[in-house]
């Protein structure tokens, strides 16, 4: 069995020398080649460093020269300028996202969604022609490729007309695949936090100088969307476990932050998740680095499979003369034996202080500005997975604590006034703007509110809202909303997402709100499920589960009662977050709506 800390091979020792892009922070001095569209970089020192630097990488786009390298022009070689998309169902953030990827590389694009909203409204300023419904006319007769969404079924008329006109068919995920062969990919998975890690890494990437591609599965308000166009080979991905889509990528760096029962309308046990994530890791291109939590009992099982092909592999490969080698592994975690790790882990105002160890040797310090200690340990990943492309460790350090956060990811709503007080305006300047009438939830506000002098909520409620949909999440943004915000009481409004999700976890959502000192559960959000799982478990039953293991819960059915109560209940100086992947999100705007509207 693999242990942390135990003896390695050279090859997994962590050394960001021996695998890098050829960025060197400080170092780098951008030029334009007007001639030939492709940008030139001046690095201080020998050129042999740089050649070294590079050698072994296996990144054939990077091309060491006299005292430069080249980063190729994507948009040229991959001829997006000019292809046309259509993407059914292109509401959705990755889909819109992507879309919007290929807008900024000149592409041609079009689709459709079964309702107009924000996202497909931004794609329409953008240039694109995203129509409201779904009918053959929509596809344009010179379209060359379709991406569809998970939801699509064959029966759409759009994909039908699509097959008969003999168009390339992707689904999302084997579209991003497909990208990806073209660029060196850099693909964040886990069950938990990859939203978070992915938007983090491309947040602090872009702070040191480094600019990639990136498509995130949320919007992030630091980087204006889920997605956007660099001027590198760089393609920084979330890549999610569902239906097994992350299989479809073949990236340079994969990291795998935790791996956890989920998702169990498509894999019939935990150890077959483990399987899954393993063969995404198999994935990794040779020369690359598997960024991996030491500290995962199921992730240690998947590095002990790799450490076993690897042996086996590297036999074979010798027997074939094959020089390249298989990717490296890096492991990150608080154990200090881990190859990146926390040390002296404090807080100081609900925020995470710590000292970053590579391999026993002292980093630095650093802080950061997300609550809760899962984020430390998703700073860690950041950190690893940014040195290993080439990024200076001090500079990473330091940029860290920059990033605000995602949508609904312990988002801060608001915190206002309690009903009856004196005050006559919200306690902050900032309150996320309310859509009335849409049905997706509202874009992150400019300006957002900075995390390091965020008020404790005082003689104010104050309103969160949170994306955590798994029992493990719950409890670590609970407890994270308690470190920082240190409530006189913990409101949450959880709505469960998917009945076959609740049914399959029971146990483990019924044990989830200890920190919680009020719990409301209104109906359970319904997505992908079968009738049998409609029929197996409810809202009233996953109440009584929670109340027998002694929190204080009811089941509110309807928002507009669950907004009566806390109208009601809620009095200055605690806290609501509103909790869950479906639409819970409208009650924390219609609950900060009627405060406003009563003080």
């Amino acid at each position: 069995m693999w242990a942390i800390g135990a003896p390695h091979t050279s090859s997994l020792k962590f050394d960001a020398s021996s695998f890098s892009f050829g960025f060197h922070g400080k170092d780098v001095m951008t030029m334009e080649d007007v001639g030939s569209r492709t940008r030139s970089v001046a690095v201080a020192g020998p050129v042999a460093h740089l050649e070294a630097a590079v050698a072994g990488t296996g990144f054939g786009n990077v091309h060491a020269a006299a005292h430069r390298y080249e980063v190729v022009d994507i948009m040229s070689r991959l001829k997006l300028a000019g292809g046309r998309y259509h993407f059914i169902g292109a509401g959705g953030v990755g889909m819109s996202g992507l879309a919007r990827l290929l807008l900024g590389k000149k592409a041609i694009v079009t689709g459709s969604d079964q309702n107009s909203g924000a996202a497909t409204s931004r794609l329409n300023g953008l240039g694109a022609r995203i129509y409201a419904g779904h009918s053959a006319d929509n596809l344009d007769p010179a379209t060359e490729v379709v991406v569809i969404s998970a939801a699509i079924k064959e029966s759409n008329p759009e994909l039908q007309m699509a097959r008969r006109r003999g168009c390339r068919v992707f689904k999302y995920a084997q579209f991003l695949g497909e990208l990806m062969e073209h660029f060196q990919g850099v693909a964040i998975s886990g069950t938990h936090g990859k939203s978070t890690t992915t938007g983090w890494l491309v947040y602090t990437l872009k702070q040191i100088g480094i600019d990639p591609n990136f498509v995130v599965g949320a919007d992030v308000l630091q980087l204006d969307g889920s997605s956007g166009c660099g001027d590198t080979d760089l393609f920084v991905v979330e890549a999610c476990e569902y239906d097994r889509s992350f299989h479809n990528f073949k990236p340079s760096i994969a990291c795998v932050l935790n791996i956890e029962r989920d998702h169990l309308d498509c894999y019939k046990d935990e150890a077959d998740i483990v399987d899954s994530f393993h063969q995404f890791a198999k994935g990794v291109r040779p020369n690359g680095v598997l960024i991996a939590n030491g500290e995962d009992m199921n992730v240690r099982k998947l590095i002990d499979r790799l450490e076993d092909g690897r042996n086996r592999g590297t036999m074979e490969a010798l027997m074939r003369g094959d020089a390249s080698s298989p990717p490296r592994i890096v492991t990150f975690g608080l154990d200090p034996r881990c190859n990146v790790s926390a040390h002296n882990v404090r807080q100081q105002s609900g925020f995470y202080h710590f000292d970053v160890f590579q391999d026993g040797r002292p980093l630095g310090p650093t802080r950061i500005s997300l609550p809760g200690l899962h984020n430390v340990r998703n700073a860690l990943a950041v950190i690893a997975t940014a040195v290993s492309i080439g990024a200076e460790a001090d500079q990473v350090l330091e940029s860290l604590d920059g990033f605000k956060g995602m949508d609904r990811r312990l988002m801060l709503k608001g915190i206002l006034p309690a009903p009856g007080s004196k005050s006559e305006k919200d306690h902050i300047d900032r309150i996320d703007p309310i859509d009335e009438g849409g049905n997706e939830a509202p874009q992150p506000q400019r300006g957002a509110f900075p995390p390091q002098s965020r008020p404790a909520p005082g003689r104010g409620i104050c309103v969160l809202d949170d994306y955590a949909h798994h029992p493990t999440e719950i409890q670590a943004s609970l407890k994270a909303i308690r470190e920082r915000y240190q409530p006189r009481r913990l409101w949450c409004v959880f709505q469960a997402h998917q009945y076959g999700r609740t049914h399959a976890l029971l146990d483990e959502f019924a044990h989830s709100f200890a920190q919680a000192d009020k719990v409301i559960i209104p109906e359970i959000y319904f997505a992908r499920d079968s009738q049998a799982s409609c029929d197996a478990v409810n809202a009233e039953i996953l109440t009584e589960r929670i109340r027998a293991c002694g929190a204080d819960v009811q089941h509110i059915a309807t928002f507009a009662a669950v907004c009566d109560y806390l109208e009601q209940n809620v009095d200055a100086g605690d806290v609501v977050v509103t909790m869950g992947a479906g639409d819970v999100w409208k009650v924390s705007d219609e609950y900060i709506q009627r405060l406003r509207r009563n003080r």
